[in-house]
């Protein structure tokens, strides 16, 4: 059994939740174009419940949850690769933009929703990455 510490558990179920949340959704957005933008609000708010939940889950059940140096350091890592992640994405989306002339405003909230999915994917991925390769 991995002996995990309290920033990886936080991590480990930050990334569970955002993929529930956010991954059938834009599943089901890519199979049929746009969308309503109703779910997206009610995901949102539902991510950010469940993410104070497991938080407060994860601080309860671990003993310690002190920050230092490497944490700060790994966690400097993944913003960097998330903002790369995040610029590829817009940098993307502006050519499709450019491209078709004009975006409908709902196709275009999902667009940068998914693209706010992948760098956040991309910050939590890479701390976890970073925590394994370290230990």
């Amino acid at each position: 059994m991995l002996n995990l510490s309290y920033r990886e558990k936080a991590l480990y179920a930050s990334l569970v939740v955002e993929l529930l949340i956010f991954g059938p959704y834009f599943v089901e957005v890519t199979m049929h174009s746009g969308g309503s933008l109703t779910p997206l609000f009610v995901r949102v708010f539902l991510f950010i419940g469940a993410i104070v939940a497991m938080e407060i889950a994860v601080a309860i059940s671990t003993r310690h949850r002190q920050v230092d140096e490497r944490d700060r350091l790994i966690n400097l890592r993944g913003s960097k690769l998330a903002y790369m992640a995040l610029l590829v994405c817009l940098s993307g989306m502006i050519g499709l933009a450019g491209e078709h002339g004009s975006v409908a405003s709902g196709v275009l909230i999902n667009e940068l929703m998914a693209s706010v999915f992948a760098a956040y994917t991309v910050h939590l991925v890479t701390m976890l990455v970073m925590y394994r390769r370290l230990m």
